[in-house]
């Protein structure tokens, strides 16, 4: 065997004491902490491998809102749907909001939902956009133009 399994450094609980110290002497803890649990192979050798989280890459923010921004409106607009998301299903996710009137889907792909109102259709807005429709797809809305 190749010894793919590399076993890495546990990590280091607080303690109730810890709680009134400052951020900067709880990260030097972590770190030596760090340091001593460095992990041995079977040579004697200390592994290089062993990282703090500061060391780790960041995950890439968010992609950016769209630059072109509609005013608000009562309806939404919800673009690169799945082709087996339909318009029963999109009814069932947004008439859980307040002031829900119809979904229609002009082709597959697209669709607008109107609420009563505008301040409606804002909050159903910030809660469903982003909502994973499948695996690999999720819900992008937008205020649809009046």
């Amino acid at each position: 065997m190749d010894g793919t399994y590399k076993p890495k450094a546990k990590r280091v609980k607080l303690q109730a004491a810890d709680v009134n110290r400052s951020l900067d002497e709880v990260k030097k803890i972590k770190e030596e902490a760090l340091a001593a649990t460095a992990i041995t192979t079977t040579t004697g050798e200390q592994d290089t491998e062993a990282k703090s989280a500061e060391d780790l890459p960041a995950v890439p923010p968010p992609p950016p809102p769209p630059t072109e921004t509609t005013p608000p409106s009562n309806i939404l607009f919800a673009q690169d749907i799945p082709p087996e998301c339909t318009e029963v299903m999109l009814t069932m996710l947004f008439r859980q909001y307040p002031g829900f009137k119809e979904v229609r889907v002009p082709r597959q792909g697209l669709s607008f939902v109107e609420y009563e109102n505008e301040a409606q259709a804002t909050v159903a807005l910030k809660a469903m956009n982003g909502f994973k429709l499948t695996q690999h797809d999720s819900l992008q809305l937008t205020y649809g133009k009046v």
